[in-house]
C-alpha cells in the first residue's frame, strides 16, 4: 500500500498547556445596594402615596358633582313621568 500524505494537521495543545480552570466562585457586582433600594422603594411610596391623594380628591368631587346633578335632575323627571 502506499502512504498517502495528510493534507489536515491534528489540533493540539499549545505548548506548556492550557491555562489552569478557574473553579472559585466569582463575586457578583451588585447594581443596587440595599441602602439604595430601600430609599427607591420609601420614595416611590411617597410619591404614589401623593398622587393617590390628589387622585382620590379629585374623584370625590366628581362623584359629589355627579350625586348634585342627579339630585338636582330627579324632580324634574318625576314630574315629566307623572304628566303622562
Amino acid at each position: 500500500m502506499t502512504t498517502t500524505k495528510n493534507f489536515y494537521t491534528q489540533d493540539l495543545p499549545p505548548k506548556g498547556g492550557y491555562n489552569p480552570i478557574q473553579t472559585s466562585r466569582v463575586a457578583l457586582r451588585r447594581i443596587l445596594t440595599p441602602a439604595v433600594a430601600s430609599g427607591l422603594t420609601i420614595a416611590t411610596t411617597i410619591i404614589g402615596g401623593i398622587g393617590y391623594f390628589f387622585n382620590y380628591r379629585y374623584a370625590r368631587r366628581d362623584q359629589v358633582e355627579l350625586r348634585s346633578a342627579k339630585l338636582a335632575v330627579m324632580p324634574m323627571l318625576l314630574a315629566e313621568r307623572d304628566r303622562e
